[in-house]
């Protein structure tokens, strides 16, 4: 399990690994009110199971799935929390490009 934000001084997103491969990771990731993360990047993608994500680019109600290119940068935010279902480093270069 990995933290991986602060709400003030509060840990609000906890990571909890579903399957690792290789390089191919799969988590259950929920997040507290609130909870934002620094920009950063990874491929692969997020589906939001429940509550809802915000980014710089949309706002991501329950359903939805945020596929992000390789080397893609991102700053994910939830103002009412949320359930995200993490995978990365499933597809193929060529996939991604």
């Amino acid at each position: 399990e990995i933290a991986s934000c602060l709400v003030g001084s509060e840990m609000c997103i906890r990571d909890r690994s579903l399957h690792s491969a290789d390089s191919e990771n799969v988590a259950l990731v929920p997040w507290a009110l609130g909870a934002w993360l620094t920009p950063h990047q990874h491929w692969g993608g997020e589906g939001v199971l429940a509550g809802a994500l915000q980014g710089e680019h949309s706002n991501y109600p329950v359903g939805s799935w945020i596929r992000s290119p390789h080397l893609s940068r991102h700053t994910p935010w939830s103002d009412e929390g949320c359930l995200i279902c993490v995978k990365t480093v499933h597809l193929t270069m060529h996939e991604v490009a």
